[in-house]
């Protein structure tokens, strides 16, 4: 009996534990989880054996956050429209900066875009870094609305001033003026970037 219960008598097991492995896709990964994170409209979702992807939110599962955000750029919005075409001559200022200051960042700072690479494949990272661009642009948009809130009566306070000594036919046209200026800059720079680096 005492030999039988000293056979059943085991030693447990060491479980070995071998360390992590740095799986190769994890740089990937995390690039997407950013991309994902700034367009604000997808959530990262790790899936297994393909790596991770962007999965589109439901409105189901959207946050509390997220609608007080919402309603508020709604509110902003309807506030900035209230002044006409000087509010949207403000929004267009501030687009074009921020755009053409966020394109140049991307391009030259995170994507890295190597010069000489031909006109096609210059204007393929020229979308790809346009998209990043867009997608930080919903990050900072409830920002720029209201910094456009606070520039329109400027604004337009100058476009009345510009009317006087230009001799222009209306604060219309000044204003105009101001929305096509911005258009044609942003345009400029987008267009000599890709020209200069293919």
């Amino acid at each position: 009996m005492g030999a039988t219960s000293h056979m059943l008598v085991r030693a447990p097991a060491q479980i070995s534990r071998s360390p992590p492995v740095r799986r190769r896709d994890q740089p990937r990964n995390t690039k997407m989880r950013i991309l994902c994170h700034l367009s604000g409209l997808a959530e990262f979702a790790n899936k297994p054996g393909r790596g991770g992807a962007c999965t589109f939110r439901s409105s189901s599962s959207a946050r509390a956050p997220s609608k007080l955000h919402a309603a508020k750029q709604v509110s902003l919005k309807a506030r900035l429209r209230s002044y006409g075409l000087a509010g949207v001559a403000a929004y267009g200022l501030l687009n074009t900066v921020y755009y053409i200051t966020a394109f140049l960042f991307f391009w030259t700072h995170v994507a890295k875009v190597p010069r000489g690479l031909g006109l096609t494949e210059t204007a393929k990272r020229f979308v790809g870094v346009m998209s990043l661009t867009w997608a930080g642009s919903q990050v900072t948009k409830v920002a720029r609305i209201a910094a456009a809130l606070a520039l329109a009566p400027l604004l337009d306070n100058a476009c009345h001033l510009a009317q006087q000594k230009l001799g222009l036919t209306s604060k219309r046209t000044a204003l105009s003026l101001v929305v096509l200026s911005c258009i044609a800059l942003a345009s400029l720079c987008f267009g000599a970037t890709v020209l200069v680096w293919a």
